[in-house]
């Protein structure tokens, strides 16, 4: 509940008087969760993430969260789960940047979007 609460906070607070900065079209639905990334596929994948405010790879210098083949992850940087918005930019290896909202089934109880290399690439 305290994530959620303060995730929904700086969204009041940084999003709306930034809305004219925002460089990722994709809706911010007030869905905050850590992101499982499930690669069902042989060989290792990179994700990317883009923040939605700059349109900058996030963490900088376009960094992936790399997965190995058959495995799954929860996303962490420097040891701690990334929480983020469902406006955030998603990239897998090469192709185009997709929102993480409209790739990732959502957990709603334990606010978790889960990604899946099926759910990324779905039509």
């Amino acid at each position: 509940m305290y994530k959620t609460t303060l995730c929904a906070a700086i969204a009041l607070a940084v999003a709306l008087p930034c809305s004219a900065m925002k460089k990722t079209p994709y809706e911010f639905d007030w869905r905050c969760g850590s992101v499982s990334f499930i690669n069902d596929s042989l060989y290792p994948v990179n994700l990317y993430l883009v923040h939605p405010d700059s349109g900058e790879p996030y963490p900088a210098g376009d960094t992936p969260f790399t997965t190995d083949g058959r495995s799954s992850n929860t996303l962490t940087l420097n040891g701690d789960k990334l929480w983020l918005g469902s406006d955030w930019g998603v990239r897998l290896g090469s192709s185009p940047v997709k929102g993480l909202g409209a790739v990732s089934t959502w957990d709603p109880k334990n606010h978790v979007f889960t990604i899946t290399i099926d759910s990324y690439f779905k039509e």
